[in-house]
């Protein structure tokens, strides 16, 4: 009997070993990438980032960030938010067709997709102290529907628990939904992680959820346009700042989306998408391992690459 435990308990080891090495992550380690963004952060070096790198959106048109203002970064890597923010807005739009914004000139290519955040106030009413390039998501190739929902459709469609009455998603508490898979570093009551692996065993370092399982999470791959699935990607300390904002603001942290559903486009804001995304821009760079394809049932480009 005790001779069936022990092997009982190996066989479990093993099991979760393997489990463990199909993830990047494994082990609780963080990827290359990451530990790079992370040294940047912590050494305070930031300046000596290139353009278009993976750790901050620097090289990319719009992009402004005077948080540094607002949020003292602690020696364990932690983040401490001005207790003068009372609450932090998330603008998720693309500036080049959000016209209300009046930053269409600012990006001239497919890669326009942004998060404006705003403290104490909305978009009309808040200061605006940063701008970041962020990919969200589009439909599921399987048609499930999942993606970047816009908030004005979803609260025409009924009003979801975490909605407020401007239709802004506010983070998703415990008992309004649930996550599949391996949660690391939750915060006590709503979904916001230090980091979560999925059922696909897909990464997502510093999850805050606010529409169900849609959430900002850290990305090596995110260059304004839409990406997989339905999270809204971010370069790793932005995503970083943003779960930190999202812990210390907890229910007054809320989300718009706006222009995010691009397969409802008409066909002739499809075509000018489609026709400057084939465009090559000298101010805008493609990472060239991200592989771009049409799906004909979604005539948006959809970069196939994983998390």
């Amino acid at each position: 009997m005790i001779f069936r435990t022990i092997l009982i308990l190996i066989m479990l080891c093993l099991y979760q070993n393997d489990a463990l090495a199909a993830s990047p992550w494994k082990g609780g380690q963080t990827p290359d990438w990451a530990k790079d963004c992370q040294h940047y952060e912590e050494s305070g070096v930031l300046s000596d980032l290139n353009d278009y790198n993976k750790c901050n959106s620097k090289g990319f048109d719009a992009a402004g960030d005077v948080l540094s203002y607002h949020m003292f970064l602690n020696s364990d890597g932690t983040y401490t938010v001005d207790p003068e923010i009372r609450s932090v807005h998330v603008l998720v739009t693309d500036i080049r067709l959000d016209k209300e914004l009046g930053l269409s000139r600012h990006c001239n290519s497919n890669m326009c997709y942004r998060a404006l955040i705003f403290i104490n106030g909305d978009s009309k009413s808040g200061q605006h102290v940063a701008t970041w390039i962020t990919s969200p998501g589009v439909p599921w190739r399987d048609g499930s529907g999942i993606y970047t929902p816009e908030t004005k459709r979803v609260l025409r469609k009924g009003k979801e628990p975490n909605q407020n009455d401007k239709g802004y998603f506010m983070l998703q508490q415990d008992h309004e939904m649930g996550l599949g898979g391996v949660i690391t570093g939750k915060i006590n009551g709503y979904y916001v992680l230090d980091h979560y692996i999925n059922s696909n065993k897909e990464n997502m370092g510093w999850a805050a959820c606010y529409h169900y399982g849609v959430c900002f999470h850290a990305s090596s791959k995110v260059n304004g346009n839409v990406a997989s699935h339905g999270c809204t990607r971010m370069k790793y300390i932005e995503s970083k700042k943003i779960n930190f904002l999202a812990r210390h603001a907890l229910r007054n942290f809320t989300v718009e989306t706006r222009y995010t559903e691009r397969h409802k486009f008409s066909a002739a804001q499809l075509e000018e998408i489609n026709s400057n995304f084939r465009k090559v821009n000298h101010k805008e760079s493609k990472p060239s391992n991200i592989r771009t394809t049409f799906d004909s049932r979604y005539p948006q480009p959809i970069l196939e690459q994983s998390i």
